[in-house]
């Protein structure tokens, strides 16, 4: 995939796995909504989520994007 393709193929509403691990050292995947402009994600999601802390407290996500 070209970095066009990605771009226009991440423009579109799909379906996303946001993967964290928590302070216990649990995976915490869950479905989100998201954003993609310039290179990179937006998660949408509410400040204080178990997603969202983990994800600032250990500085690192992983997204799984796909057209379901």
């Amino acid at each position: 995939m070209t970095p066009g393709e990605r771009d226009a193929y991440l423009s579109q509403p799909r379906n996303a796995i946001l993967a964290t691990v928590g302070a216990n050292g649990r995976i915490h995947a869950v479905p989100v909504w998201f954003r993609y402009e310039g290179g990179a994600f937006g998660i949408i999601t509410e400040r204080g989520s178990v997603k969202h802390r983990n994800a600032v407290n250990a500085g690192r996500a992983a997204i799984c994007v796909d057209d379901g």
